[in-house]
């Protein structure tokens, strides 16, 4: 199986600079959702809390990924995965 790559957007690194201060444990969170994305980003084996959201543009994360209380909204194009936003639940969207 083909491997997905993995784009940031400025947003996201925005957001995981701005998480690193205050969530020392992110990174091992954000290591375990990589090798999700990387693999299975349309969640086809159904193994993933993964969410197509509706009403949502391309550009703004049409997907999810839950990982306890934070949220990974990406797209994909053809065969590379684009992080929008990284963040705690309780931020919304």
């Amino acid at each position: 199986m083909e491997k997905f790559g993995i784009e940031t957007s400025s947003g996201f690194r925005r957001d995981v600079k701005k998480l690193l201060k205050s969530h020392h444990n992110i990174t091992s969170i954000y290591g375990e959702i990589l090798y999700i994305l990387e693999r299975d980003p349309y969640n086809f084996k159904k193994q993933h809390d993964i969410k197509k959201l509706g009403g949502v543009k391309h550009g703004e994360g049409r997907f999810r990924i839950r990982a306890g209380d934070w949220r990974i909204r990406y797209d994909i194009e053809k065969i590379t995965v684009i992080l929008y936003s990284f963040k705690n639940r309780k931020e919304g969207y």
